[in-house]
C-alpha cells in the first residue's frame, strides 16, 4: 500500500468520503515523503499503522459504507464524468 493509498483508505473507512484535492496537511505530508525528507522506515512504519486502523475498521464493521458495491451507480457516474469533461453532454 502507497502512502497517498494509506491515507486515502483511512479517509474512506472512516468517513465514507474522499476529500479532493489531498488536504493541505496531508499533501504537505506526501509532498515531504516524495522529496525523501523522511526516512523509509519511517514512511513504512505510518503506512503499516494506517493499513492496522483500517482492518480495525473493517474488522469491527466500523465503517460507513454499503456492504456491496453499487456498480450500476459507479458506472453511470464514471460514464457522466466522462461525458461531462470532455463535452459529450
Amino acid at each position: 500500500m502507497g502512502y497517498r493509498c494509506a491515507y486515502r483508505g483511512r479517509e474512506i473507512a472512516k468517513t465514507g468520503n474522499l476529500t479532493l484535492p489531498l488536504p493541505s496537511k496531508q499533501r504537505e505530508r506526501v509532498l515531504s515523503v516524495k522529496r525523501c525528507e523522511v526516512s523509509q522506515a519511517d514512511v513504512s512504519d505510518e503506512i503499516t499503522r494506517v493499513e492496522a486502523y483500517i482492518r480495525d475498521l473493517l474488522d469491527d464493521g466500523a465503517i460507513p459504507l454499503p456492504e456491496f458495491v453499487d456498480l450500476a451507480r459507479i458506472n453511470q457516474w464514471a460514464v457522466g464524468a466522462q461525458r461531462r469533461h470532455w463535452g459529450w453532454e
